[in-house]
């Protein structure tokens, strides 16, 4: 055999054995790779956890099956300017820039107890949805292209990124994928951050539904 020819069916042998856990935290398929195992069950979602969280940031998946349209999820999901009216702890969320398929979003969290409040800039992305095919992917994660407004006793996360991957469901309504990491900065020990990371999922899941059933009752 050529070596050309070996060395191409080397490379072919290595992609199609890549693990599964290469793949976008989005596309995972919740524990089949090992990576995740399930945290939690409730009536809207299935909650997810790093198999072993002593080797990642506080981190979280979320999968969904609902029966509202992809479209209407992206646009919720999208409306940076509306969320400290329906996104729990958001208490500021402000678009600060466009360009292309990108959007810089200032936004301040609410901490619950003697935690300061939390504020960052991040970039959102929409690449990889595909309108014709009716799939979305927002992504996002922190930035520094513009400054933060002055706040004494606000604290910058070390870490914040995540993504968002909405399909059809073959039947009228929707499967998606919420993935969240998530280093809040300050005192905060890691295990408070990766419990709370799960009540907080269940109360944005119901958050989300909730818009979705209002502003789907809004169009009929």
């Amino acid at each position: 055999m050529h070596s050309s020819t070996r060395f191409f069916l080397y490379l072919a042998a290595v992609f199609l054995a890549a693990p599964a856990a290469a793949n976008h935290p989005c596309d995972d398929t919740g524990s089949a790779d090992g990576q995740w195992e399930p945290s939690a069950q409730t009536a809207l979602a299935t909650l997810y956890r790093p198999r072993n969280s002593r080797l990642t940031s506080p981190a979280a998946l979320v999968r969904i099956q609902w029966d509202y349209t992809p479209e209407l999820l992206y646009e919720i999901v999208q409306d940076y300017a509306h969320f400290a009216a329906f996104i729990p702890q958001v208490a500021v969320s402000r678009v600060v820039a466009k360009q292309a398929d990108r959007v810089w979003v200032y936004q301040q969290l609410h901490l619950p107890g003697p935690a300061s409040d939390r504020h960052y800039l991040m970039t959102s992305t929409q690449r990889g949805s595909k309108p014709a095919l009716r799939q979305y992917r927002v992504e996002w994660q922190l930035s520094t292209r513009y400054p933060l407004p002055g706040a004494d006793r606000l604290v910058v996360p070390r870490r914040f990124r995540g993504c968002w991957s909405i399909h059809p469901d073959g039947r009228g309504g929707l499967v998606a994928g919420y993935w969240i990491e998530l280093d809040p900065g300050g005192w905060l020990p890691r295990w408070v951050t990766q419990a709370a990371l799960r009540q907080y999922l269940a109360d944005l899941m119901r958050a989300l539904h909730q818009r979705a059933a209002s502003l789907s009752a809004a169009e009929r």
